[in-house]
């Protein structure tokens, strides 16, 4: 593989990161009828009154704070339901069993409002007592003890692989837990943590993930990076990938050091949000405190897709799922997640999770992962965040150029095609193009489409006459070398907002009174640079007008910024394609070749 030689310096601080698709998951019901009580049985036979959280045994069993309840439950992986411990009779009209504290075998014992809970390698359960202020213990058969006490408003718990507990106390902080029930704060100066999950593979420091108010920590080693949800922003706080909200984040489960899922009650949903920088790592402009703008980004996997705001409570399994205020949130030993929809009185599980997040790091030269199985036609779509913007893989423009030209390729080639977006933001033309070699070299990939925007251009070689001819001069080197290793090239310029007529990114423009469409010449200069490389090329600013004189016209670009809207998305995914199909650069390739 040819080495990324100058590339790298090229690109200076921008992150190389590859897309891949997201699959919709499915959610089934393991327990519950939804029905008001606490009777144990199997499936729907059994009945909760406000299962708040979840954890999993190392046999998979599923442990339950029914917290209306007073009691721990306990699934099979069959969804056959037993109390596990704790009790009382008396259901109030709001569905209320009467608190108390009392320790002792499992029938006797007593509990008050048990919100968290979690399962010692040795099938040990800790209970976070709220109403107590205590940490309960619960021996395999049953038996019920108090830990720890002193607690103030204890609701997440979690260990880590040494076997420390760790109790997210909304009024200490984080706190540990020693084997003598002794606390201390934890040092992760989050000051009133709600959720907590601990990654801990033994290879590296642990990784915490913790929840508030105001958003998720992620801290390890003494460093740490506060992502939150934009209405909470301030100084010190990470943004997330197209200023997205990340909801309000409450139970929390780890899947890596970068990666964690998390009910969100508040819009009754389950999201996974990735960290890509690695905690601590500063940005320009912050004095090593923390960074300027972490890479990260959120996503749906089940549940409402409305705003977090809005109350999309409701109950449905399948890939269009619903909840009610899902508040509890567990991995299984399987990979499938375990949710204790509390609203909905049912404890529900979630398969088919794509566990590569959209946003994968694939470390400083992000490539296509090695060709496995039957061959398919391969296409990296290249360009900055104009690719992929805070988007669902079906309605990204990836995502819509793979389904359009898949009849064509499969008909004529016999292939699978495969789009494979790959961002690199700040990047100049000469970082794009030694980066498109490298791929090229790799033959990971069998096409590259190039989408290249006037920050490709450093600012002072686009206020000159002579860009045009030495963009095109580079781009014409660049389909020379990688037709050497039979990769097909093309490419498209990417209109600004400004550059536009004022019916798009409206907002944007009214803040700052600029109304005028401005670059007047880009489409000529553009097109002319990829015409003079000879690359076949698509023309972005015709598809645009053309939508735009249309009587009908529908919104390209949000209001707010340059980034298209989903049917901006597919109008940009349909002009590539359509370029696509009258080069049909997949000809002439077949399985085999």
């Amino acid at each position: 593989m040819r080495s990324v030689l100058a590339g790298v310096a090229a690109l200076l601080a921008a992150s190389l990161l590859s897309v891949l698709p997201a699959r919709a998951a499915l959610v089934t019901t393991l327990a519950g009828s939804g029905a008001v009580g606490t009777a144990d049985g199997a499936g729907a036979a059994a009945s909760f009154l406000f299962p708040v959280a979840v954890a999993t045994g190392p046999n998979g069993d599923v442990y339950v704070a029914d917290a209306a309840a007073q009691r721990i439950r306990v699934v099979s992986s069959r969804g056959v339901v037993r109390t596990l411990a704790g009790g009382g009779d008396a259901i109030s009209r709001d569905g209320w069993v009467t608190e108390g504290v009392r320790d002792g075998p499992a029938s006797e014992a007593r509990f008050a409002t048990p919100i968290g809970i979690a399962v010692a390698r040795d099938g040990t359960v800790e209970v976070a007592d709220a109403a107590a202020g205590d940490v309960r213990r619960i021996a395999a058969d049953g038996t019920v003890t108090t830990l720890a006490r002193g607690l103030l408003a204890p609701h997440q718990l979690a260990f880590d692989r040494s076997g420390a507990l760790y109790v997210a106390d909304a009024k200490r902080g984080v706190v540990r837990v020693g084997a003598d029930g002794a606390t201390g704060d934890a040092g992760l100066g989050v000051r009133a943590p709600l959720g907590i999950a601990i990654f801990d593979d033994g290879h590296a420091a642990p990784t915490f993930f913790v929840s508030d108010e105001h958003g998720i920590t992620v801290a390890s080693g003494g460093r740490s990076v506060h992502v939150y949800a934009p209405r909470f922003m301030r100084p010190d706080a990470a943004s997330v990938e197209g200023d997205a909200d990340i909801g309000s984040a409450y139970a929390l489960a780890a899947l890596d050091a970068r990666t964690v899922v998390y009910a969100d009650p508040r819009a009754d949903a389950i999201r996974m949000l990735r960290v890509v920088a690695d905690a601590g790592e500063a940005g320009p402009g912050t004095g090593g405190a923390a960074p300027e703008r972490v890479l990260a980004a959120t996503w749906l996997i089940a549940g409402s897709a409305g705003p977090a705001e809005s109350d999309g409570g409701g109950f449905a399994d399948g890939t269009q799922a619903r909840f009610d205020a899902p508040s509890g949130i567990a991995l299984a030993p399987d990979g499938t997640l375990i949710v204790a929809d509390a609203g909905n009185r049912r404890i529900r599980r979630i398969a088919g999770v794509e566990r590569r997040f959209p946003l994968d790091d694939a470390g400083d030269v992000p490539l296509p992962p090695p060709r496995t199985g039957p061959r398919a036609y391969r296409i990296a779509y290249v360009g900055d965040s104009l690719v992929w913007w805070n988007t669902p893989w079906e309605t990204s423009i990836p995502g819509v150029l793979e389904r359009t030209l898949a009849p064509a390729v499969h008909a004529e080639a016999g292939m699978d095609v495969q789009v494979y977006p790959v961002r690199l933001f700040g990047a100049r033309l000469a970082g794009l193009a030694s980066y498109v070699e490298t791929l090229a070299d790799s033959r990971l990939v069998d096409a590259v489409v190039l989408q290249l925007g006037d920050d490709a251009i450093a600012s002072d070689q686009f206020a000159t006459s002579e860009w045009p001819v030495a963009t095109a001069s580079a781009l014409g080197a660049l389909r020379r070398h990688v037709a050497h290793d039979g990769v097909a090239l093309s490419g498209g310029g990417a209109p600004l907002a400004i550059g536009v007529s004022p019916v798009e990114g409206t907002w944007r423009r009214l803040l700052e009174s600029a109304l005028r469409p401005a670059l007047p010449d880009d489409e000529e200069r553009w097109n002319a640079v990829f015409r003079e490389a000879g690359i076949p090329s698509y023309d972005l600013w015709a598809a645009y007008r053309a939508e735009i004189d249309a009587p009908r016209h529908h919104a390209i670009l949000t209001g707010d910024d340059r980034h298209p809207t989903v049917y901006g998305r597919a109008l940009i995914a349909h002009t590539i394609a359509a370029a696509l199909l009258r080069e049909r650069p997949w000809r002439g390739r077949h399985v085999g070749n």
